[in-house]
């Protein structure tokens, strides 16, 4: 829940945040222009603002995935672990994002935040 405040004022800055464009591109690259703005290899106010919305979206999502024990991150760990947990994934699997965004994130985050009790209550 910790994400969530941040995540719901961030995806308010675009209306692309709630479109039918709600894919796994649209995560991917919007992580990926976030890595330019982080380098200062952009600074548009455009590319910032789509960045945060993406990032306000996957933050929204993965809170509720961590609500529903679909995922379990640890408290100690920075966002920004998990951002680049999802970005490295649609790298390295380009066919999750023609998913659904809200589907490809929890493709790219059920594998390393799995929830111990649900793997154990699984076996």
């Amino acid at each position: 829940m910790k994400w969530l405040a941040l995540a719901l004022a961030s995806a308010s800055f675009g209306a692309a945040a709630w479109s039918d464009d709600q894919t796994g591109n649209w995560i991917y690259f919007g992580l990926l222009t976030g890595d330019k703005v982080s380098q200062k290899l952009s600074t548009s106010e455009n590319d910032y603002r789509d960045y945060m919305t993406v990032v306000g979206y996957a933050m929204g999502v993965a809170d509720m995935m961590q609500v529903g024990n679909i995922i379990c991150v640890p408290d100690k760990t920075e966002w920004g672990m998990v951002e680049k947990t999802i970005y490295l994934h649609l790298k390295e699997h380009p066919e999750d994002r023609a998913l659904p965004a809200i589907f490809a994130i929890r493709q790219a985050l059920d594998k390393p935040f799995k929830c111990l009790k649900r793997r154990e209550s699984q076996q």
